[in-house]
C-alpha cells in the first residue's frame, strides 16, 4: 500500500509544483549551474593581484564593485594574474559570493579561458599590465562577452606628469611607451573605464572612437563621528607601492612640515601605508610617526583633525581623499591631488601647491572650527553625490545590460 501512495503522491507533487520546478533546470543538468539559477550575467574579473582593500584604494574600489555586480544579479569570478591566493583576502571574497580562481585548482588562466570563456557575459581586465597579458585570449575564448579595460588610472598620464616634474628623458620615453600601449588596449576593448572626468575628456581627444565610461571610486559613507574639539594631529595614508605616495611624504616632511612645526611645535604627523621605503622610514622622529600598514585605520579618521594629500604628480582619483571625506574628515591637498574629484577650494577642501601655502592652509584649518565643519559637511556632500554606491550603481546598470 505504501508504494502505491508514493506513485500517486509523486504525480500530485509534480502537478502542484510544476511551475517552480521548471525553474530548477532539467534532470542531469550541472548542479553548479542549477544552484545559481538566479544569476543573469556572469563576469570574469582579472587584476594583477588579489584585492587588499585594507591597504590600497584600487582594491577597495574593486571589492565594492563586486558587491554592486552581485546586487545586479551578476555572478563574479575573480583571478589574480599569477593565480595567487593570499589569505585572508581570498576567504573574504568567497564570503562575499565571489568565485576565486587560484592554484592548484586552476592550472593557468589561459587554460580556464579556453575551457570556460564561453560562459562569460563580461570580462573586466583591471590595469594596463593585466589587459596587455590577457586581452587577446579573452577576445578569442570569450566570444559573447563585452570586453572591458578598467584603467584604474591612466598610467601614461601619471608617468608623463612625473617626467614634467623631474625633467628626466628616460621617464618621458617610458610615458610615451605607456601611452602607445594604453591607447592600443583601448582600441581593442569594447569599453574602457576611467575613474575621473578629466581622464574621460583626455581620451575623447586621444581615442575619439572609443567607448569610454566613468566609473569612479566607490565608498560607503560612515560620516563624521567626532567633532573638531575632540581631535588632534594630522596624518597621511597611502600604500608605498604607488610611487607618488613616496614623493608626497618626502616633500611634505622636508619642505612643509618644518614650517608648520615652527608655529605649532606640539603637532604630530602620522604616516600610514604598507611597505614604506628606507628613505621614508628614516624620517621617523619626535614629530613624525612612520606606522607602515595599519589594519584598522578608523581611529585615525575619527581622531585626527586633518588628513593631507600633498601629491605632486599622479592620475586618476585619490582614494586617500575619498576615505577621509567619507568620514567627514577635512583634507588639505594639492591641485594635482583633487583633480577630477568635484571638490571646491574653501567649500569641500583646502588646496595649496607651494610649501608656504600648504603649511599656511594646514595651520588655518587646524585652528578654525567653523571652517573645519564647513569643509567636513561639504566633503560628505561631494562623496554622496559622486562616490557613493548610488552613483556607481547608476554607471553599472547600463554596463551590465540591466
Amino acid at each position: 500500500g505504501m508504494k502505491r501512495f508514493q506513485a500517486i503522491n509523486q504525480h500530485q507533487f509534480l502537478d502542484r509544483w510544476r511551475e517552480v520546478l521548471a525553474g530548477h533546470g532539467a534532470r542531469g543538468e550541472d548542479l553548479e549551474w542549477q544552484k545559481e539559477r538566479q544569476v543573469r550575467r556572469r563576469a570574469l574579473v582579472v587584476d594583477l593581484y588579489v584585492p587588499t582593500p585594507d591597504q590600497e584604494s584600487g582594491s577597495l574600489r574593486l571589492v565594492n564593485l563586486f558587491a554592486l555586480l552581485g546586487e545586479l544579479h551578476c555572478k563574479v569570478t575573480f583571478a589574480a594574474a599569477n593565480l595567487e591566493a593570499p589569505q585572508p583576502y581570498v576567504a573574504d571574497l568567497q564570503r562575499q559570493g565571489v568565485e576565486v580562481l587560484y592554484r592548484p585548482y586552476v592550472k593557468s588562466l589561459a587554460h580556464h579561458l579556453k575551457a570556460r570563456g564561453g560562459e562569460y557575459d563580461l570580462v573586466i581586465l583591471s590595469r594596463a599590465d593585466t589587459a596587455a597579458r590577457f586581452m587577446a585570449r579573452a577576445r578569442k575564448y570569450c566570444p559573447r562577452a563585452r570586453l572591458i579595460f578598467d584603467t584604474v588610472d591612466l598610467h601614461f598620464l601619471r608617468e608623463g606628469r612625473l617626467a614634467d616634474l623631474t625633467g628626466d628623458p628616460r621617464t618621458r620615453a617610458l610615458a610615451e611607451r605607456r601611452r602607445q600601449e594604453e591607447l592600443g588596449l583601448i582600441a581593442q576593448a569594447d569599453t574602457t573605464l576611467v575613474v575621473s572626468a578629466v581622464e574621460r575628456d583626455l581620451l575623447a581627444r586621444e581615442a575619439p572612437g572609443a567607448d569610454v565610461r566613468l566609473l569612479s571610486n566607490i565608498h560607503r559613507l560612515p560620516g563624521r563621528r567626532a567633532g573638531f574639539a575632540e581631535r588632534r594631529d594630522i596624518f597621511f595614508i597611502g600604500a608605498f607601492a604607488h610611487p607618488p605616495n613616496r614623493d608626497a611624504v618626502l616633500w611634505f616632511c622636508r619642505d612643509i612640515l618644518p614650517l608648520i612645526l615652527a608655529e605649532a611645535p606640539a603637532m604630530r604627523f602620522s604616516v600610514i601605508g604598507a611597505e614604506p621605503p628606507a628613505e621614508v622610514r628614516a624620517l621617523a622622529g619626535d614629530a613624525i610617526r612612520i606606522l607602515g600598514h595599519v589594519p584598522d585605520v578608523t581611529p585615525f579618521f575619527d581622531g585626527c583633525r586633518l588628513s593631507l594629500a600633498p601629491l605632486r604628480y599622479g592620475a586618476g582619483v585619490k582614494g586617500k581623499i575619498n576615505q577621509s571625506l567619507a568620514h567627514g574628515l577635512p583634507v588639505v591637498a594639492t591641485t594635482q591631488a583633487v583633480e577630477g574629484m568635484f571638490l571646491e577650494d574653501g567649500r569641500s577642501v583646502l588646496v595649496a601647491d607651494t610649501p608656504a601655502d600648504f603649511a599656511a592652509a594646514v595651520l588655518r584649518l587646524y585652528r578654525d572650527p567653523e571652517l573645519w565643519e564647513r569643509l567636513s559637511d561639504g566633503g560628505l556632500a561631494v562623496m554622496e553625490a559622486h562616490f557613493g554606491f548610488t552613483a556607481a550603481r547608476r554607471a553599472l546598470v547600463d554596463l551590465v545590460g540591466e
